[in-house]
């Protein structure tokens, strides 16, 4: 019984050493390695095809282009030349879904410019328009966008956090507790 265990074990094993690396990563106890990105190979227009004839590609340079003018110390003109991009995708919102990475990525953008000057409410409320763009497919961690999951995951944890601290001390304490939410109930 034993020998014929052995015999199958390694019959299993020589099998699993003419598959195919990638078939062999997948096989059980097996670690995997994370997939390597290299978002430069990704095509603009495979990721962003435009059935209207938007060249996304050129909006993905403007964005980059708008968002590098903060390093040259103008970050008044970013903020208005990211707003104008967004402008442009989001004048018929239905649009906006052609691409909607390139959409998040420049709610994002708005999000950061408006955290780097203290306005945290409306940072949060640019996270959560950008959020309204990846929640059918979600993020793809590797993208040619300037944006990536766990950035705008924490952005909003984070400024979350921050808004929620704010309500609190706004509470009045004087205020029956039946009247007011519980920590539980803000949180679900």
């Amino acid at each position: 019984e034993f020998r014929v265990q052995a015999i199958m074990g390694w019959r299993v094993a020589r099998l699993l050493l003419l598959l195919p690396p990638v078939v062999r990563a997948q096989q059980p106890g097996t670690p995997q390695k994370p997939p390597v990105c290299d978002y430069s190979l990704i095509e603009i227009s495979e990721e962003c095809p435009s059935a209207y004839g938007f060249d996304w590609q050129v909006y993905h340079e403007q964005l980059y282009q708008a968002r590098s003018f903060v390093f040259a110390g103008q970050a008044r003109e970013s903020q208005e030349a990211v707003l104008k991009l967004l402008e442009v995708v989001t004048k018929q919102f239905w649009f906006a879904f052609e691409c909607p990475l390139a959409v998040a990525a420049t709610y994002f953008a708005l999000a950061q410019s408006f955290a780097f000057q203290g306005r945290l409410r409306r940072a949060l409320a640019f996270v959560h328009m950008g959020f309204i763009f990846v929640r059918d497919k979600g993020f793809s961690e590797c993208t040619p966008w300037p944006v990536q999951g766990w950035d705008m995951l924490l952005a909003g944890r984070n400024l979350v956090s921050w808004a929620r601290q704010l309500d609190d001390e706004s509470t009045l304490q004087q205020t029956p507790a039946q009247f007011r939410l519980s920590q539980q109930q803000r949180r679900s």
